[in-house]
């Protein structure tokens, strides 16, 4: 049996980055943005409406069901260590406590907002400025492609439910996360893998590069998004220049500067 657990956070906080890196040790299968939690929420749903027709009422044949669909999910993959990504894991720790899992882990990345926010804008403005989901939703709702409204729509329509998760994890289920920082990465990446080895209890690896990096989980980003390059990665890790003041404005650094995660 394959042992399971999750990885969620913020959007562009090295997730991406953090899972190619993990995806190097021989035990351990990161994915992409996975429909695993879409799919065990929807049997919790369908089981919930259909069980007060069915007088026979086993709960360890839903628990059987929720195992058959982790374990199904990922068979075709050989590697003994599976870490699920999905942004609102954070959120549904009590759900896995509830499905089998006696001590769930998170793997959580973090951010400042500002920086989140303006590492959105500098990708935008490299080649797609006005061709991407942003700018053509603006457009639709008859508003410029303003620095104020570019910032307003990424933080309530691609950042705000992503953080939402992150805090009622922090709030509920601490215990069960490990919060990693855009930073410690980028800047550490030995130390952050080591932790991440540590909090999950696995042996640690040595084989590690950081100047051949390969993501083996492409995002469809241009297709759902319109956004090319969301997660795409350099080979060799290194983090480019990002000082919102630069590139969203002093006055919208300050503002968004309120919702930082405060652990």
């Amino acid at each position: 049996m394959k042992k399971v657990y999750t990885l969620a956070g913020l959007p562009r906080t090295g997730s991406t980055v953090l899972a190619s890196l993990l995806n190097q040790h021989p035990d351990i299968y990161v994915s992409g943005t996975s429909p695993l939690l879409d799919l065990l929420c929807y049997t919790e749903t369908t089981w919930s409406n259909v069980k007060e027709y069915y007088k026979e009422q086993n709960p360890e044949q839903v628990m059987n069901i929720y195992r058959s669909l982790i374990q199904g999910f990922y068979q075709h993959i050989p590697k003994p260590i599976i870490i699920d990504k999905h942004r609102a894991w954070a959120r549904n720790v009590g759900g896995l406590r509830n499905i089998g899992f006696d001590n769930p882990k998170v793997i959580c990345t973090i951010r400042p907002i500002p920086e989140i926010i303006s590492s959105y804008i500098k990708l935008m403005n490299k080649d797609m400025v006005g061709n991407n989901f942003v700018d053509t939703t603006l457009k639709k709702r008859g508003l410029t492609l303003s620095i104020k409204n570019r910032c307003e729509f990424l933080w309530k329509e691609l950042v705000y439910n992503t953080y939402e998760s992150v805090q009622i994890g922090l709030h509920t289920s601490r215990e069960n996360m490990l919060f990693l920082t855009y930073d410690q990465i980028v800047h550490r990446p030995m130390d952050a893998l080591q932790t991440v080895y540590n909090f999950l209890d696995i042996p640690s690896y040595d084989g590690h590069t950081f100047n051949n990096i390969n993501n083996i989980n492409l995002e469809n980003d241009e297709e759902y998004w319109q956004f090319p390059g969301l997660h795409q990665i350099r080979s060799e890790l290194k983090a480019e220049p990002n000082k919102p003041e630069d590139i969203i404005g002093a006055e919208l650094t300050q503002y968004f500067q309120q919702f930082d995660i405060v652990l």
